[in-house]
């Protein structure tokens, strides 16, 4: 498979400042946003030119809170794509 088809997988956790590193959370806390909402991660993804698709599946540690996923081109590696939508989300809250 090449690396344009390649998909990563986005759950809210990774990005949800209120989530401990334990339950999810993979951005530093400085850069997380509290309650990210999916149409805000979704948004972000689309100005990035990520190709966000959304699925019904829950994030294993929290299966019973979350029931939705987000799943975005593999254009860096996956650390650097979770801060670049922070920041995207935190610069669109701003204005």
């Amino acid at each position: 498979m090449k690396d344009e088809n390649k998909r990563l997988v986005v759950y809210l956790s990774y990005l949800d400042a209120s989530k401990s590193r334990s339950k999810g959370r993979r951005v530093p806390r400085e850069l997380a946003i509290r309650k990210p909402s999916l149409d805000d991660v979704v948004e972000a993804a689309n100005k990035l030119k990520l190709d966000p698709k959304v699925e019904d599946k829950s994030y294993p540690k929290n299966w019973f809170e979350e029931k939705k996923r987000i799943t975005i081109l593999k254009k860096k590696p996956k650390q650097i794509l979770l801060r670049d939508l922070c920041m995207e989300i935190r610069k669109k809250k701003r204005r």
